[in-house]
């Protein structure tokens, strides 16, 4: 047998092993991203790359993709805590957790609808404060604009004034109005929302 001949089994099983990895490669790389693979940065162009894929997967009949990035805003009690004052009532962060929580406790089809009504908007605007800023609603400034007025009581009794929190608007291209969302920030490097708390710690809990 030829020194050639030899090495031709090994020079099989190598090409083989090469092949292998070459296709597990190839599938990693074609892995659809998902709302666990977006690292949140505290500015607005983060958080209106993370919206843009909610209106454009919605806007493709995706509604899975988009249901995973909408859930993926879902803050834990533990987010929550972290983002208020420490002086906040544990009652407080329990009860906008379940109001939260019930929020999103639709089908994904009803929850994508919540978060992207109209196919036209496809337009996102990320609007920034710190929590002073918020409390202070500065005449001309862009909380007087953009928050609503339930942002500053939230801001006042429970936040944290060390952290950011974002509005963010979906208008038709060119219009100046259109589908609000309320108070996200940064956890742990992933985009939460408190949503309208507001309205959620306001709202008085039926009596058994």
């Amino acid at each position: 047998m030829s020194r050639r001949a030899a090495h031709q089994p090994c020079n099989r099983s190598w090409a083989r092993i090469v092949g292998l990895t070459a296709l597990a490669l190839l599938a990693v790389g074609c892995s659809k991203p998902t709302a666990a693979d977006f690292k949140a940065e505290d500015t607005t162009a983060s958080l209106e790359r993370y919206f843009g894929h909610i209106v454009r997967a919605a806007r493709t009949g995706n509604t899975d993709k988009a249901a995973d990035y909408i859930k993926a805003l879902m803050p834990s009690t533990s987010d929550i805590r972290s983002a208020f004052k420490k002086s906040a009532e544990e009652d407080a962060i329990s009860k906008l957790h379940g109001g939260l929580t019930n929020l999103m406790s639709v089908s994904d089809a009803a929850l994508v609808a919540s978060f992207a009504p109209d196919k036209a908007r496809s337009e996102i605007r990320a609007y920034r404060a710190t929590v002073e800023e918020i409390i202070q609603n500065a005449r001309d400034s862009v909380v007087f604009a953009e928050f609503p007025g339930g942002t500053r009581r939230i801001a006042e009794r429970y936040l944290r004034k060390d952290l950011a929190f974002y509005e963010v608007e979906v208008t038709e291209p060119g219009k100046d109005s259109g589908s609000k969302f309320h108070l996200f920030w940064v956890s742990d490097g992933r985009w939460k929302t408190l949503g309208p708390a507001w309205r959620i710690l306001t709202k008085k809990r039926k009596r058994r």
